[in-house]
């Protein structure tokens, strides 16, 4: 079985969305502002590295170095170019 690439958004999503605390204990336990994880879990803004560093310790996640990806990635079609 292959694995699947997540972004580093997508796996603090996904933690936010398990975790049983609400946001407030999670802010206090965190350090992390309660509108900036609000923000966060609504798609209308990211996190800052520290914020996200903080989150990380609070789940126990970690970053594994895979091998690098070779290769380019696809050309947008000039259709599909801004102003055209």
């Amino acid at each position: 079985m292959a694995k699947t690439w997540r972004s580093v958004s997508e796996v603090l999503r996904q933690r936010l969305i398990e975790e049983p605390l609400g946001l407030d204990a999670l802010s206090a336990a965190t350090g992390v502002a309660k509108w900036s994880l609000s923000r966060f879990m609504q798609g209308k803004g990211g996190l800052t590295t520290l914020s996200t560093d903080k989150l990380f310790t609070y789940f126990n996640l970690r970053v594994v170095e895979g091998p690098r990806r070779t290769g380019r990635r696809a050309k947008r079609p000039a259709s599909a170019k801004k102003g055209r």
